[in-house]
């Protein structure tokens, strides 16, 4: 294969998507626009399952293609392939045209062969997931395109259509995350139709930095490039020459630095502009690993990486990067530790685990950062794809139960009014409305009791347990992917995360290695305390949650209904009154997963562990083993060479780097095995100990350190009473004050002139004679008429 030829399947990979989406989304309108699944004709459900055909073999073309692209870069002496033209977008003249074009280089090569693998394994996961949702058509019309995004945003060569990029995959995430716009409760989290918006708003706040950034560089780039259509000047080849030869000075530098990574911070959910990524769980729990783990958070990081060639000359810029990354690790990490969300644990994970790419590359660990990045979307989208499972058993079971007293309504009917069959008829109709109705009943706002007040959350981890029995596989694969997570040694994980840590530590960043290595060890902990709650732990809890939700909830609604002779003990004798009863009478268990749920997890487990042999430490393992390094060198060969010139560069050497190695093992097993004392072994009374001992910390950490709050206060609260302020002082006041003052004034002459008017002639002549008269003296005083 040559240049040639890439260059002429290379616009396929973006393009490819974006067709299966606009097919889908033809699909959609033509001939399933509203319906509900259950009013479908035969042709329609064909059609509808089509939707998930077509996206598939959508993913797997451009995963295919990125492979052959991956390879021919491996063995080529070229490291960069650029069509600079694929259409022209806006034609105007010869010098303000607007081209499309495409590049490949090791760095994007990455992205594309890491995006559109998770994609694929979403893609496949969700035919079992959203099979029984009425949007499952929309959703796939959503999800081909954020790939797109992804794919367009990582494979353009130029900073204007990497805005648009940029501002897709908003758009995108905005769609998926509000997907279940409609949901109107959903155990206290924030609700979808609010959380896109959220999510939206904050990332305006980032991009906002982010286009003056972009528009700094259009205007540093107008002086040169002569000869270059104008917008062509923006391709980063001709940004990066100019920046690469010093012709930028370098408080700019530092600026522009900043206000692009102002993005970066947004898309990658970084302290501040965190605050919309846990809440963007609100969408289906595929969304949410393909965005924690291969596009929205991962472009940030993408950013700074292809601006190496800029943000390396400031090493103002280099060291906020580093702050604000090693701050947002330790943060994630703390909060994690308390969330009993079982998304929420990875929600944080994920801004934790972007802090660690960030601040890696902040003490200038480029290749240290995207071996990160390649392993942790494997083993985050092996655990939120694990949770999507957990979770859609846990409805299934919740509905099981349900189903089951409805069946027997009419049964248990017939037994209490064996002679009547018109009060047996009355009083089944009334427990199946009670039945229904039972979970929404069963919610009492002032309750003490969680259950009660909340209602039973299919996403708590305190009313799971023990599910290995039922789901063998997801256990098994998602224990591989929180030990990946974990930093377990032999995992992907390890060699990814202890490359960053040695890279702090190499540089003499040793505060931020002890912060790095304090947040390894909570990583550690929160992984497998998620992992022995829901797996491992003896009790399953959940049937005897259900039977007290369902109790609580139907009796409500039995004396609601007004029905005396209710007896609530049938129900306690049918569901059980414990969970071996539960399970042998209601026949209650965890539903397994299909094998389009099972498979995806399976192979994200194996490479889980296999990545991470792809960048082994050359010190260790000799020259030339670490793989991805030597890979993705010609990429950040301009940051190489500042870093030699400037003396930043150091080698690292073998016992040190075995002595981090081992550290690294100890605190990750360590925080492996305090989990398992307190959540495998005292599940029942250490956790609650252990919050009563931490105190205000257990708050702090259990309230996600009040960002939420203040925020709240300071911008929402407080925003509404300032521009309440501005409204009453500005727009009220003065605004209106000034309409409404020449209105009042005109209406006060035209009183006092309505006096005037009596009606009488005798008036009226001593008005004409006063008036006379005035006129005279006018004439006598300015002109001086004398008579």
């Amino acid at each position: 294969m040559t240049a040639k030829d890439v260059e002429s399947i290379l616009w396929l990979v973006p393009i490819i998507p974006l067709v299966a989406s606009f097919i889908n989304a033809f699909i959609s309108l033509a001939f399933l626009a509203s319906r509900k699944k259950s009013d479908l004709t035969a042709g329609q459900r064909f059609a509808r399952g089509l939707t998930g055909v077509i996206g598939i073999t959508a993913i797997i073309s451009s995963l295919t293609i990125s492979i052959i692209l991956l390879v021919f870069l491996q063995g080529s002496s070229e490291h960069l392939v650029s069509v600079k033209e694929i259409f022209i977008w806006i034609p105007s003249g010869d010098d303000f045209q607007i081209r499309f074009g495409l590049m490949l280089d090791p760095l994007t090569s990455v992205m594309t062969v890491v995006v559109t693998t998770i994609s694929l394994m979403v893609h496949i996961f969700s035919t079992g997931y959203m099979k029984n949702e009425d949007g499952f058509h929309r959703f796939y019309t959503y999800l081909p395109f954020f790939t797109f995004s992804m794919l367009l945003l990582v494979m353009c060569n130029n900073f204007l259509w990497l805005y648009v990029g940029w501002e897709l995959v908003g758009l995108s995430s905005y769609l998926l995350i509000g997907f279940w716009f409609a949901k109107k409760y959903d155990w206290g989290r924030m609700l979808p139709s609010s959380a896109n918006v959220k999510a939206f708003v904050v990332n305006r706040i980032g991009d906002f930095g982010f286009g003056l950034g972009v528009m700094w560089l259009f205007v540093i780039m107008l002086p040169h490039g002569e000869g270059i259509p104008l917008f062509d000047r923006l391709n980063y080849e001709n940004v990066f020459k100019v920046f690469e030869e010093g012709l930028v000075d370098g408080k700019v530098v530092f600026l522009v630095s900043i206000l692009l990574f102002m993005g970066a911070m947004g898309k990658s959910a970084q302290i501040p502009l965190h605050v919309w990524l846990p809440d963007a769980m609100a969408g289906p729990t595929p969304v949410s690993a393909l965005i924690h783990a291969a596009t929205m958070v991962t472009a940030g990081v993408y950013l700074v990486g292809r601006i190496n060639p800029i943000i390396v000359r400031s090493e103002e810029a280099i060291a906020v990067v580093a702050v604000i990354g090693i701050l947002t690790a330790f943060f994630g990490s703390t909060v994690g530790t308390t969330q009993k969300d079982i998304k929420a644990v990875m929600a944080y994970s994920t801004v934790s685990q972007l802090g660690y790419m960030f601040f890696a590359l902040g003490v200038y660990g480029w290749v240290a950062a995207f071996f990160h990045l390649m392993t942790h979307a494997f083993f985050k989208g092996l655990l939120f794809l694990g949770c999507g499972a957990v979770i859609h058993s846990n409805e299934d079971t919740i509905k099981e139960m349900f189903e089951e007293i409805h069946h027997n309504a009419e049964e248990w009917a017939k037994k209490k009014y064996p002679d009547d069959p018109a009060k047996a008829a009355e009083y089944a109709f009334e427990l199946f409305e009670a039945a229904e109705n039972a979970i929404e009943y069963g919610v009492d706002p002032n309750s003490d009791d969680r259950l009660m007040r909340d209602g039973l959350d299919p996403q708590d981890m305190d009313y799971m347990g023990n599910y290995f029995k039922q789901m063998p596989v997801v256990a098994i694969s998602m224990t591989f992917g929180a030990a990946a997570l974990a930093g377990v040694p032999l995992t992907a994980g390890f060699w990814s995360k202890d490359e960053i840590l040695g890279t702090a530590a190499l540089q003499g960043q040793w505060w931020i290695y002890l912060i790095g290595l304090f947040s390894a060890l909570l990583t550690a902990f929160y992984s497998f305390r998620m992992i022995f709650s829901v797996f491992w732990s003896g009790s399953y809890r959940l049937p005897n949650a259900l039977t007290r939700l369902a109790h609580t909830g139907m009796q409500k609604k039995a004396t609601e209904l007004g029905i005396q002779y209710f007896n609530p003990r049938e129900i306690i004798e049918f569901v059980g009154g414990n969970a071996d009863k539960a399970r042998k009478q209601v026949k209650v268990h965890v539903h397994k997963p299909g094998w389009n749920m099972q498979a995806p997890l399976a192979f994200l487990a194996f490479m889980s562990i296999a990545a991470g042999y792809v960048g082994l430490p050359n010190v260790i393992f000799g020259n030339g083993v670490n793989q991805i390094e030597k890979f993705l060198e010609p990429t950040f060969e301009p940051a190489l060479k500042v870093m030699e010139n400037s003396d930043i560069a150091k080698q690292p050497d073998f016992t040190g780097t075995l002595i981090l190695l081992l550290v690294s093992a100890v605190v990750s097993l360590t925080g492996v095995g305090i989990a398992y004392v307190m959540y495998h072994k005292n599940r029942e009374t250490l956790p609650e100990r252990a919050m009563r001992l931490s105190g205000p910390l257990y708050y702090i950490s259990r309230n996600k350190w009040y960002f939420d709050e203040v925020y709240d206060l300071i911008f929402i609260k407080g925003g509404l009473a300032f521009f309440r302020f501005l409204w009453r002082g500005i727009d009220v006041f003065i605004i209106d004050g000034i309409v409404n003052g020449v209105g009042y004034v005109t209406r006060l002459i035209s009183q006092g002139l309505r006096k005037v008017q009596t009606g009488f002639v005798t008036n009226y002549a001593l008005y004409i004679a006063l008036g006379l008269v005035v006129v005279v003296a006018i004439f006598y005083l300015t002109v001086g008429v004398k008579f």
